[in-house]
């Protein structure tokens, strides 16, 4: 039941009433006005709109106690098909075969339905097709010998261009980042007095630095005592110092003590006891005067007592010689 003009008889605020005591009114305009409402709404629904292939339906309303569909002063029916929208159906368009070139893809001849955007293979609609179906892939360019026009880093991609020699357009192809390569860098031992490095890398193709070296300090000395030596009659000494016991760099240099020399007395020393040899006179010094008592001793002018033999026996033969008078006189001259 359609509430309008129809409805009315023409006279003022006349009723049309429904079986659930709803009911309309209307002037002479026909323009209807619910006037009670409609008992129990056990159902409502929002407006669908129809698509190609399936309905749509009205916003509507459920009355359970007068069974009728309705939507404000539109009464629709009782059916719920009073209700619906019926489906729009493809609006097929021909999309005519296009070949591939070596760029872009072409495709066979298939029909698309303006309003869904659906892809059919005939007029009726009855066989759908995806794209996977009609594409023609594109025959790509002929082969040629790239240039590197940009070479790749250890960090940024590079660039290959290729001109086919069909079409002649040129092209590029990314080449990509070559990494980068990493090299150790060898620990460097600390010493007593220079820092060290503990072990790195780099990368060998751009120098930059993966694992930084971190300084190690200087060890510093270990301190050893090197004793003096004492000097004797006849050799040199040494004072005390000291040197590192880890790299041998003397920390404190050694001075040089002269030999003193013997101190004779009676022909002896009397710090060591050396013998001066020939010193007959016993009077420290070699002069003529040890040749002349050696002779004479040798002679036998003058007694040879066993102390003046180990200081006149020149040679070492243990007995007074002609031999140690000779001698003797050499070393006075």
């Amino acid at each position: 039941l359609t509430i309008d003009a129809t409805n009315f008889t023409g006279c003022t605020n006349a009723r049309v009433y429904m079986p659930c005591d709803a009911y309309y009114t209307s002037s002479l305009t026909g323009k209807a006005t619910l006037i009670k409402d409609h008992g129990r709404i056990t159902g409502t629904a929002a407006y669908r709109a129809p698509t190609c292939t399936q309905k749509g339906v009205n916003g509507y309303s459920y009355c359970a106690d007068c069974k009728t569909y309705f939507s404000g002063t539109q009464v629709y029916g009782k059916d719920y098909q009073s209700v619906t929208i019926p489906a729009l159906g493809h609006a097929l368009q021909f999309i005519d075969r296009a070949e591939p070139t070596e760029t872009e893809n072409g495709h066979i001849a298939y029909y698309s339905c303006s309003r869904c955007d659906e892809c059919f293979l005939d007029a009726d609609g009855a066989t759908a097709i995806t794209e996977d179906d009609y594409l023609l892939p594109a025959t790509g360019h002929l082969p040629s010998e790239g240039v590197v026009v940009e070479a790749p880093t250890c960090r940024s991609e590079g660039r290959m261009k290729y001109t086919c020699p069909g079409c002649g357009e040129e092209y590029y192809e990314v080449i990509p980042v070559l990494g980068q390569s990493p090299e150790a860098d060898p620990a460097v031992e600390a010493t007593c007095t220079e820092t060290g490095l503990t072990a790195g890398s780099h990368c060998s193709l751009c120098g930059a630095v993966l694992e930084e070296q971190q300084e190690v300090p200087a060890l510093g000395h270990t301190q050893e005592d090197v004793p003096g030596k004492e000097a004797s009659c006849t050799e040199s000494g040494l004072t005390a110092g000291s040197r590192c016991s880890a790299c041998g760099e003397v920390l404190e240099e050694q001075e040089n003590i002269p030999a003193p020399g013997h101190h004779y007395e009676n022909a002896f020393c009397r710090v060591c006891g050396a013998v001066l040899k020939g010193d007959v006179t016993l009077d420290g010094v070699i002069t003529v005067k040890d040749v002349s008592l050696l002779y004479s001793m040798y002679v036998g002018r003058t007694e040879a007592i066993e102390e003046l033999i180990t200081i006149a026996d020149m040679n070492g033969d243990e007995r007074i010689s002609l031999l140690d008078v000779s001698l003797l006189y050499v070393l006075s001259r």
